[in-house]
């Protein structure tokens, strides 16, 4: 079995919350390898926590986004967002051969997730609705990709950068997953 792919996003303001994020996971769950989609957490942080994760054999990564693909993207109702919250959506491209579980930097794990890494779908994605949604949107916090399901259709990541420039999008990242998937 190969092993269990995570991605987050944070950039280095954020990484605090990331941190204590990340704590709750690996408590809770080993054997991961955590991609870290950012534009500038500096190489030494990634070294000092692998340092420290190489005994139990988990495994952070950076993997730089330059956010300049996002310029035109639609994030201008909220002063708490800003163009990183696009950043999964270029999953499919940047991992495209796994399942991917994305999770927010601010999301707490308080239990293991093998259950949730064992999941067998079949469908581009596997998500939750999100409770505080009168629009029936999915919750963009916590979303699994089926990354080789995604790409077996031609340009589906292309499409979703694009979805991410129209105006009118409500939540921003959530508007567009929702509306695609």
């Amino acid at each position: 079995m190969s092993v269990p792919v995570i991605a987050m996003q944070c950039n280095y303001a954020y990484l605090d919350k990331l941190f204590t994020s990340l704590k709750s996971l690996l408590y809770h769950n080993s054997g991961l390898k955590v991609y870290i989609l950012n534009p500038d957490i500096p190489q030494e942080w990634f070294k000092n926590v692998n340092q420290q994760l190489s005994s139990i054999g988990d495994s952070v990564i950076d993997l730089k986004v330059d956010q300049s693909v996002f310029a035109d993207s639609q994030v201008s109702f909220s002063n708490r967002l800003n163009t990183m919250t696009f950043n999964k959506l270029l999953l499919p491209k940047l991992l495209p051969g796994e399942k991917v579980l994305y999770l927010d930097s601010d999301v707490i794990i308080n239990h293991s997730i093998t259950a949730l890494l064992n999941l067998d779908f079949s469908e581009p994605v596997a998500a939750v609705k999100d409770l505080n949604s009168p629009d029936s949107e999915i919750n963009a916090g916590v979303v699994y990709f089926n990354n080789p399901v995604i790409n077996h259709q031609q340009g589906i990541a292309d499409q979703l950068l694009s979805a991410s420039k129209r105006p009118g999008l409500k939540n921003a990242d959530q508007s567009v997953l929702s509306k695609f998937f």
